[in-house]
């Protein structure tokens, strides 16, 4: 990365200024895909060069926003150009998250011997996003 120093003489007033062009600083917030299908997704934060930034995704996206969604499990590169034409580069990867263990307590409450009036009551815990159901047998049903 290049670093400019310019000295200039403000000669009507004898002053010495020097104006540093600072270099492009790039940092990203990540949210990984997992494995039920939910996708992940990178944000920038850029600061720093002649901003009015434009982007260059290359790899597994070659897309030109400053943010990316949708993604699946991979890495990703960027090109961050500012208006002076000095470039930062990055790379940031995602990485497929596992599920969290489902754990599944059923109570059961048989039937009597003269009624169909059993039940059986489910508590699901873990995992991520919603649970599905599907019920197998003589009442079959999903929720």
């Amino acid at each position: 990365m290049k670093r400019f120093n310019f000295l200039l003489w403000l000669c009507l007033f004898g002053l010495n200024l020097t104006v540093v062009n600072a270099q492009i600083i790039i940092q990203s917030s990540v949210n990984h895909p997992n494995c039920n299908d939910e996708l992940g997704s990178i944000d920038l934060h850029v600061e720093g060069g002649d901003g009015n930034y434009s982007y260059l995704w290359t790899g597994a996206s070659t897309d030109t926003t400053k943010n990316l969604d949708s993604l699946s499990a991979g890495s990703y590169s960027i090109a961050v150009i500012d208006a002076s034409g000095e470039t930062a580069n990055a790379t940031i990867g995602l990485v497929s998250q596992p599920v969290l263990g489902l754990n599944v307590t059923p109570t059961i409450n048989h039937p009597s011997c003269t009624n169909y009036d059993g039940e059986i009551h489910l508590e699901v815990e873990g995992g991520s996003g919603t649970y599905n159901y599907v019920w197998t047998g003589r009442n079959s049903s999903s929720a």
